[in-house]
């Protein structure tokens, strides 16, 4: 099938490779999911990885990555996660060194900008947005405040319920603050996340969030769980479509 003039972003997350949760090897579910992106009738303008590529944050975790993605013909972005390196990151995935700086950017793809946010702490599975990141939101913010933006971030502002999950969310203090800086700047259309291994659909400052499932392993949907086990449910991504007026539509993918 030829593919047609739309364009699309792909957000993926949590590929831990390395990881041995399950029996399944999380580099090869990547793999499918990304031969499964690779056959989308889409012209794909953008990959947005949302962290925890990596289970130990290894050269040999990340060299596994790059050398997977290179297979996908379209741009790719990588955010933060719990798991990952700063340093390796950056070294991994072109980026120019800046100690243990927070890995903050923005990406300008054409109809949307996209701003990456790091909400990792060093040995921390929960995420926090530092001052220095919030000021560098802010004048992003302020620097175009009429194209259309979306926010990636691996830990997403909410809340679920669940005490398993909420222990391990982005901390209070950041939400809230994250939610004043959002509050007077309409050009955010949506908020893109992962880190809770599961596809689920909120919103935040009335703009939705959107959290894309992982590419290895799902955490089922249990609002009475204390710990994390992962399930047998498919690994999975999110398609986001940019419609010919800048209206954005997503639709969760699962890979058998």
């Amino acid at each position: 099938m030829s593919r047609t003039q739309s364009t699309a972003i792909v957000q993926i997350g949590d590929l831990h490779l390395g990881a041995d949760w399950v029996d399944r090897d999380p580099s090869r579910t990547l793999a499918r999911c990304l031969d499964a992106i690779g056959r989308l009738d889409l012209l794909i303008a953008a990959v947005v990885i949302l962290g925890d590529l990596a289970e130990h944050a290894t050269d040999t975790e990340y060299l596994d990555a790059c050398a997977q993605l290179r297979g996908i013909d379209a741009p790719i972005h990588v955010a933060m996660g719990n798991r990952d390196d700063r340093e390796r990151v950056r070294q991994h995935f072109g980026f120019s060194r800046q100690g243990d700086a927070a890995l903050n950017y923005s990406v300008d793809m054409g109809p949307f900008r996209v701003l990456v946010l790091d909400t990792s702490v060093p040995g921390s599975d929960a995420g926090h947005l530092d001052q220095r990141s919030l000021r560098w939101l802010h004048n992003e913010l302020l620097t175009d405040m009429t194209a259309p933006t979306l926010l990636a971030m691996h830990h997403p502002p909410l809340l679920t319920g669940s005490p398993a999950w909420d222990r391990i969310a982005l901390d209070g203090e950041s939400r809230s603050s994250l939610a004043s800086e959002l509050a007077d700047h309409q050009q955010i259309r949506a908020i893109l996340g992962a880190h809770l291994h599961r596809p689920l659909l909120t919103q935040f400052v009335g703009r939705p969030v959107l959290v894309s499932p992982s590419t290895y392993a799902q955490f089922p949907l249990s609002l009475a769980a204390r710990t994390l086990e992962p399930n047998d449910e498919p690994p999975g991504y999110l398609v986001h479509v940019i419609t010919g007026d800048a209206q954005l539509v997503s639709s969760f993918q699962t890979v058998p």
